[in-house]
């Protein structure tokens, strides 16, 4: 059950702070009952103060497998929107097969050998590596990746395809989103009663969680990835550090004595704010310079598509090649720009 609920300003709130995005958890009451517990095996937890052994379940239920698919989610976002900003040094790539593909064993595998390809050719990228099984249940893999000296990247097409031998392989720019993790991420609905005709690709790919195997890992990260550090603080400091901006997002779940008089036990709300004039909303000289940047890389992965599928005509040659050449002469015209602002600031 939801409830609008008015939190105190005392109340303590654990917010994530990923580049423009905050994100706010806030208990009303601390539990402290799990404390009593300590895990001692696999399978196992000991009661502290009774001593009792408690053996938990030896297979996990569907919900429970729900549960952790969507606890990954919420992981996965919020290392998305530490790491991702949108810069040319940033691309999406997805990776299919040709031939049906159940086994999730295999792909990782596939995947390993393929980034040691990539990695010797591009040794300052690191990515987050996430696998989806589609409609049919075979997998494939989406793939975020950056270089980690913020140097442009692009990765030609017949290189790519070299490097992926077992099926499709596309590259493509980040999308102009605010919140790049919601945008990479599966949802889920709460109700199971809507039209499929309605139900978007994003809540889709949430209904295909009994294709993973039960021990699954959503997305891995290489060892370059920065994980976010939950911050703990009141929420009066919260609200000084978002300012005026309202919650783009807000949810609150009561919890109620199901057994008893139904009343109302703790209360969970979630918050999410996106930060408008951060750094990712500041147009500036270097910024258009990357987005200049990042449309010259995005006409030559498309030269470099139409000539692997053979639609590369001569009238198609002159006209790709003379867009490239127009957004070079305006790239050099801003970066000459930008550095005679920047000696004139030194000055």
């Amino acid at each position: 059950m939801e409830e609008k609920k008015q939190i105190e300003n005392e109340h303590l709130t654990k917010v994530y702070h990923t580049n423009h995005i905050v994100e706010a958890i806030t208990v009303e009451k601390r539990c402290t009952g799990i404390a009593r517990y300590r895990k001692v095996s696999r399978q196992g937890y000991v009661n502290l103060e009774t001593g009792e052994y408690i053996e938990s379940k030896a297979r996990a239920s569907p919900i429970d497998i729900e549960k952790r698919f969507k606890k990954s989610c919420h992981e996965l976002r919020r290392i998305i929107n530490l790491n991702f900003t949108g810069h040319c040094s940033e691309k999406f790539l997805t990776l299919t097969y040709s031939n049906v593909m159940r086994d999730y064993k295999q792909v990782n595998l596939d995947f390993k050998r393929f980034w040691s390809r990539f990695r010797y050719s591009y040794p300052s990228c690191e990515y987050i590596r996430i696998i989806e099984p589609q409609g049919n249940g075979s997998y494939h893999l989406h793939v975020l990746m950056k270089r980690m000296d913020k140097q442009g990247l692009f990765v030609p097409m017949e290189k790519l395809k070299q490097m992926w031998e077992h099926g499709g392989a596309w590259i493509e720019n980040f999308p102009f989103v605010d919140n790049f993790g919601a945008y990479f991420c599966p949802k889920f609905l709460k109700e199971s009663t809507t039209s499929t005709d309605t139900v978007s690709k994003a809540h889709e790919k949430g209904t295909r969680v009994a294709f993973y195997p039960e021990h699954f890992r959503l997305y891995s990260c290489s060892r370059g990835i920065q994980k976010p550090v939950p911050v703990t603080m009141t929420y009066e400091k919260l609200k000084a550090i978002v300012g005026e901006t309202p919650p783009c997002y807000s949810h609150t779940t009561t919890i109620r004595d199901k057994q008893g008089s139904g009343e109302v036990l703790n209360s969970i709300t979630y918050e999410q704010y996106i930060l408008k004039g951060e750094k990712r909303h500041d147009i500036t000289h270097e910024d258009l310079v990357d987005m200049l940047f990042r449309e010259i890389q995005s006409a030559n992965n498309l030269i470099g598509t139409l000539e692997c599928t053979g639609f590369m005509s001569m009238d198609r040659w002159n006209f790709m090649g003379k867009y490239i050449s127009e957004l070079s002469e305006i790239q050099n015209e801003v970066l000459e720009d930008f550095e005679r602002y920047k000696r004139t600031i030194q000055k």
